[in-house]
């Protein structure tokens, strides 16, 4: 890994209900910093946090309005370093989708994979580590993981 590689954390939004609000974002993230590394975004995320963010919550989503939820993205987006895609993200995607044998929702983790190549971003912050087990190109860290202290150096 490069050193760009070891300072950048990305998220990854859970598609199980039971995960969500699981733990504090601010004490993740704050522990992270104090860790003197960066946590960013790529546009995958707030795609699927946009998804989940306004979905009614009798079908597994928070119920926001589009306004609130507009919010949300731009206080996210002032709030961490925020990676746009280039255009190397789909072909990097076809090569993960491709040799990983990737098939149904699991193409959305390949495409979060993918940018994280393209932006050299070394680690993934995920509620679902076994998602991206797969993938040696990335590690993977859990907030619970952050929690007990397991951050990379």
């Amino acid at each position: 890994m490069n050193e760009r590689a070891d300072r950048y954390e990305c998220f990854a939004p859970s598609r199980r209900r039971e995960s969500h609000c699981a733990f504090d974002l601010s004490t993740v993230s704050g522990t992270i910093e104090r860790a003197n590394l960066e946590m960013c975004l790529i546009p995958q995320v707030l795609y699927e946090f946009w998804v989940v963010a306004t979905r009614p919550v009798n079908v597994n989503g928070l119920g926001m309005s589009h306004s609130l939820s507009a919010q949300s993205v731009q206080r996210l987006i002032a709030r961490y370093k925020f990676y746009r895609n280039d255009a190397g993200v789909f072909d990097r995607w076809q090569t993960l989708v491709t040799a990983h044998a990737v098939i149904g929702k699991t193409a959305h983790d390949a495409r979060l994979v993918a940018a994280m190549l393209s932006h050299t971003i070394g680690t993934i912050l995920t509620l679902n580590t076994q998602d991206f087990a797969r993938y040696s190109q990335i590690n993977t860290l859990s907030p619970n993981d952050v929690l007990a202290g397991k951050i990379p150096s």
